[in-house]
């Protein structure tokens, strides 16, 4: 009996149409409102540090989301920050670009990004508010995108670039908290580090089309043609229909090969799942 190639195409990975919600972290114990004004009845309270979704901007307020339970509201934008990153090794902090060790921030804290220069990051630990300078290599990717540009959740068909860096770098901190809690976060860290350049899907529905056409043939481990195919060879056939030329991906390289995000909500037509 043949085995047939089941197509469900979900991840975020060599993605066209991307997620827009930016990760925030709470600067203070805040009030999440029904409404963007003090005069709403509050929901609940987020003590400081707690990590958020960035919906939607409306003037001085921002509609949030709680990527724990997907509960929403609305809070004061003066009391969240973006530019979340996390420390990957236990690192000095600097009072200048490379200058005197002021003190050592731990393995995996929270920390926002301030500022850049070179290759260093000047940096405010969520835990106590202190700065400092830590060499960039230090840090998990993150984004310098301020939350009071941020636009609404609504997906996008866009092929922006840069709109797919931003998303992918927002989410790498939701992505991460869940690795810790896991206690799988080790495991991510050997998985992200020497990550390749990123390749943009130029069409979306002909990477779709082309891998549809496979449905029906049977798997076959390491085969890549129409009398045999397995799922990393169908993958690579997708890719090279919209342009691809580089060597044979196996799973963990394809899963590196494109944008991350976070929020299976967010996923659209022809992104891809891994495990």
């Amino acid at each position: 009996m043949k085995i047939k190639i089941i197509i469900t195409f979900l991840f975020t990975c060599v993605l066209s149409s991307l997620a827009q919600d930016i990760t925030g972290v709470v600067t203070r114990n805040v009030n999440v409102r029904w409404k963007p004004t003090t005069n709403s009845d509050i929901i609940k309270v987020f003590n400081k540090g707690k990590e958020v979704l960035v919906l939607e901007n409306k003037g001085s307020w921002s509609f949030i989301k709680d990527p724990i339970n997907n509960k929403k509201g609305w809070v004061s934008s003066k009391f969240i920050q973006t530019n979340i990153s996390f420390i990957t090794k236990n690192a000095n902090v600097r009072n200048t670009a490379g200058g005197k060790v002021l003190k050592q921030i731990n393995k995996g804290e929270k920390v926002i990004v301030l500022q850049e220069k070179e290759n260093w990051v000047f940096i405010k630990d969520v835990s106590n508010n202190k700065k400092g300078w830590v060499h960039k290599s230090l840090l998990s990717s993150y984004s310098l995108t301020s939350s009071s540009s941020s636009s609404s959740s609504s997906s996008s068909s866009s092929n922006s670039k840069s709109k797919s860096s931003s998303a992918s770098s927002s989410s790498i901190g939701v992505i991460e908290d869940r690795m810790r809690s896991m206690g799988i976060y080790n495991k991510w860290v050997q998985f992200y580090k020497d990550m390749p350049a990123k390749f943009q899907v130029s069409n979306i529905n002909t990477f779709v089309d082309k891998v549809e056409s496979y449905m029906g043939v049977p798997y076959k481990y390491g085969g890549t043609s129409r009398s045999g195919i397995d799922c990393s060879g169908l993958v690579n056939i997708g890719l090279q229909s919209v342009g691809y030329s580089g060597e044979r991906l196996n799973a963990e390289r394809v899963a590196k090969l494109g944008y991350f995000i976070a929020q299976k909500t967010s996923l659209e037509r022809g992104d891809l799942v891994f495990f």
